[in-house]
């Protein structure tokens, strides 16, 4: 994913001395990620789909007979292998026991690690106790896992709290505190003040932007009255999902996570619709009359391009050169985006798909 940046496709096109090269390796390793997620779906057409199986076929068909050209190799048999051949085989397959992961055999062999060679690690390894000793260890186990799972099925969660968004435990909390220096309130300063001490060197991502935005847009009402102290949160939980951007966490540097934000935008029919764009998480504050929000750098609803074969191109939303700043409720953070950057000043960046979309790049 990284090598489709513009940084990264120059590192691979000079290590491969022509541009050629380069794409047909990009090209071969992008319909394998696609087949491979494909072959991971849970459903993939309905029963007796005779023209969706034949399309499948024909689309492994075109895999199989692209690969020898597009990366050759001299090893051995070369692409002459058995599992090359047994990859025309899946759409069949598919039409008479369901999707793949019903017969192949991955799961399997990964099982035997943990039911037989786990446990025989941790035995006396005596001849004679060596089998029984094997094979207590997964039935204690598969017993305590079972009784588990029955505790955890009496506890019923409470529906009302499961969707509600809530600061962890684990966030860092501060404090930005307006006060209006003369009577007249035409000087008003912002100062940061963390829960911690040993925190009271940093600084928020675009601190002074943020503080701007909040002071523009909530506190010029006359019926404000100063000092006003805005909680400030470095993480959130939403629907089981955690959201995070601290200026330096857990004492390693920066990190900010990319959220997919829900937005209802104009449609050109009159309507609304609503459009997920990525954001830059900056932190969370809670506003007067609003409550827990995030403040987020969001891309241009605008510049979304599709490039390559599941990658989109996003361009940063500006306002007079410098980055805009929104609040979103937390409820409207739908997930986390991977975002990588495609440009050295990162004014464009480049979302990768969720994984489950690239299947239908395939067929």
């Amino acid at each position: 994913m990284a090598s489709l940046t513009a940084a990264g496709s120059h590192m691979m096109q000079s290590n491969f001395g022509d541009t050629a090269t380069w794409e047909k390796m990009l090209n071969a390793f992008q319909m394998l990620l696609c087949h491979w997620v494909w072959l991971k779906q849970d459903k993939c057409w309905s029963r007796n789909d005779v023209a969706s199986m034949l399309k499948a076929e024909s689309s492994v068909a075109v895999l199989v007979s692209s690969l020898p050209q597009l990366w050759p190799r001299s090893d051995g048999n070369g692409w002459k292998l058995t599992k090359t051949h047994e990859q025309k085989h899946f759409p069949l397959d598919i039409m008479h026991f369901g999707h793949h992961q019903n017969v192949h055999s991955g799961p399997l062999e990964c099982s035997h690690i943990h039911l037989c060679k786990q446990p025989a690690a941790r035995t006396q390894k005596h001849r004679d106790s060596l089998e029984w000793q094997t094979a207590n260890r997964p039935s204690e186990k598969q017993l305590i896992n079972r009784a588990h799972h029955r505790v955890m099925c009496m506890v019923e969660p409470d529906p009302s709290q499961s969707s509600v968004p809530c600061c962890t435990h684990f966030s860092s909390k501060s404090m930005i505190v307006f006060s209006s220096i003369d009577s007249n309130r035409r000087n008003i300063q912002a100062v940061l003040n963390w829960h911690k001490k040993c925190n009271q060197h940093l600084k928020l991502p675009m601190q002074s932007l943020v503080c701007a935005q909040i002071l523009n847009d909530f506190l010029l009402s006359p019926d404000v009255e100063f000092p006003v102290e805005i909680p400030v949160h470095t993480e959130c939980k939403q629907d089981g999902v955690v959201h995070r951007s601290h200026p330096d966490c857990q004492g390693v540097g920066p990190w900010q996570d990319w959220v997919s934000v829900r937005w209802e935008l104009d449609a050109a029919n009159g309507g609304t619709k609503i459009e997920l764009i990525p954001a830059l998480l900056l932190f969370f504050v809670d506003l007067p009359d609003l409550g827990l929000c995030a403040a987020v750098h969001s891309c241009d609803e605008n510049s979304k391009k599709h490039h390559d074969v599941f990658c989109n191109h996003w361009s940063m939303e500006l306002q007079d050169g410098q980055p805009m700043v929104r609040f979103v409720e937390v409820a409207c953070l739908e997930s986390h985006a991977l975002m990588l950057p495609h440009n050295e000043d990162q004014t464009v960046w480049m979302q990768v798909w969720e994984r489950h979309l690239w299947a239908d790049q395939f067929v």
